[in-house]
């Protein structure tokens, strides 16, 4: 996005017509169009921060709530507009709560002293949080907390174990995705090829098994889709509609190449196919050809096809959104002081 194009929407949102949904359009375009500036300058930071901090007074749960999706990963958010939005209801400031390097320890014990124990479970399922933010934690007494801590516990135990061993040990399924796992060795042990079986076992790809391939996997076999639709969306930056098109339908899906760009070895891309598109493959032959399908694409040709993607719906909502300003405009204001006379207004779009 260039500078004038960014003072373009400043300009608007200080003349007042970003009230009701035109919040949403402004907060959404000014946040999309941020993520395009690969180094952003302090400057641009403060610019952001002075321009849509004002609109979240205005813009509805859904237009904060792809403000927080889209800035919960980027080291360079504003912090004053990341720390407004995680004092919003959990369902709008989970993504920040759950990833966002912005906040600080001091920053997760502010928010969970503000705002209770629904935020407390969602910074519960942060990555990593320091001995106080744990103890806080703690102190709930919460199941759904307990069960957050426990897997963080777990995990750490697994790495650690993990380090010292003499070859990369796989990270523990959750007992749905063992069941899956197992599905799909029982379809391994058929092949007569060797090199497919070691193909497909945990540490066969470069990549060994991460806490976010099991995440995916875990969402993935969740019985409402949308789940699994929203974390690709929100793992890629693209768009919900965007990503249910990624998702598609076997074997026009495009899925592989999103899942090869975050590092997912070929069981586990494997694993999630089949959990979110049903059986894709169910014979030795159609198993070694999907094996070696995946392992042909590039990860650095997968990682510029994702950033296609994303660059495009970046560029397809500023234009939308400058059209749309750009409509508002030719509509007539009426101003309530001086009403005598004046004709009816246009109906409200």
């Amino acid at each position: 996005m260039t500078n004038e194009q960014f003072r373009a929407l400043e300009a608007l949102s200080g003349s007042g017509k970003a009230s009701g949904g035109k919040a949403d359009d402004l907060l959404s375009a000014a946040v999309t169009a941020f993520t395009s500036i690969t180094r952003p300058a302090r400057s641009d930071i403060q610019q952001l921060e002075d321009l849509t901090l004002p609109l979240l007074a205005s813009a509805t749960a859904r237009g904060k709530r792809h403000a927080a999706a889209v800035l919960s990963q980027m080291e360079h958010a504003p912090r004053n507009l990341v720390l407004a939005l995680c004092n919003e209801a959990v369902e709008i400031a989970a993504p920040l709560l759950l990833r966002s390097p912005i906040l600080t320890s001091a920053d997760l014990v502010d928010i969970i002293g503000k705002r209770g124990l629904g935020h407390a479970r969602a910074i519960a399922r942060r990555p990593q949080v320091d001995p106080i933010v744990q103890g806080l934690l703690d102190s709930f007494a919460d199941p759904a907390v307990d069960r957050s801590m426990a897997v963080r516990r777990q995990l750490a135990r697994t790495e650690a174990r993990a380090a010292h061993a003499p070859s990369p040990q796989p990270t523990p399924f959750s007992p749905a995705t063992r069941e899956a796992h197992d599905r799909l060795r029982a379809i391994m042990r058929e092949a007569t090829s060797k090199q497919l079986i070691s193909e497909l076992q945990p540490g066969g790809d470069t990549q060994k098994p991460s806490v976010a391939a099991d995440h995916m996997i875990d969402t993935a076999l969740l019985i409402d889709p949308v789940f699994f639709r929203n974390l690709v969306a929100d793992t890629l930056g693209v768009t919900f509609e965007h990503a249910e098109a990624i998702i598609g339908k076997w074997p026009d899906s495009r899925l592989p190449i999103a899942l090869r760009a975050l590092g997912l070895s070929a069981q586990d891309a494997y694993l999630i196919l089949t959990a979110v598109l049903g059986t894709i493959h169910s014979d030795k032959h159609a198993l070694r050809d999907f094996v070696h399908f995946y392992r042909s694409i590039e990860r650095e040709t997968a990682l510029a096809i994702v950033r296609r993607w994303k660059a495009g719906d970046m560029t397809a909502l500023l234009r939308q959104k400058l059209r749309e300003m750009a409509a508002a405009e030719d509509e007539p204001v009426l101003d309530p002081a001086n009403s005598d006379g004046v004709g009816p207004l246009k109906a409200v779009r």
